[in-house]
């Protein structure tokens, strides 16, 4: 395989899949964590704290058990989820307005966003 064709290939869209799906069974693990830890039942005024997020994280991980699923099970997918090059464009504008956000609670808005532009 030549180089061109090596700088044009990407992540493959079964691999993005799967760690999309990985990521959010976590994070409705973590919902459900804190929200047992907030007190996930019924109290005498109603829903405790950590009802809805409790469901919300059941739901979360039920439908990216489900997404799981279907990736596993993909077959023959052909191409990437996009090139390295398209990702480097998507990065160039993520990267920086990432650190934008992160660093304007101790720069002002102002100065960040004078660096920024």
């Amino acid at each position: 395989m030549s180089n061109s064709v090596a700088a044009q290939r990407g992540p493959s869209l079964k691999g993005l899949e799967i760690a999309t799906a990985v990521a959010l069974v976590v994070a409705g693990g973590v919902a459900i964590t804190d929200s047992l830890r907030l007190g996930m039942g019924w109290g005498d005024q109603g829903p405790k704290s950590g009802y809805f997020p409790f469901w919300l994280g059941v739901i979360l991980i039920a439908a990216s058990l489900g997404n799981l699923v279907g990736a596993l099970r993909m077959r023959n997918v052909a191409g990437s989820f996009a090139t390295w090059g398209q990702l480097r464009l998507v990065a160039s504008v993520l990267v920086p307005t990432a650190a934008y956000v992160a660093i304007s609670p101790f720069g002002g808005i102002y100065i960040t966003s004078a660096v920024l532009i």
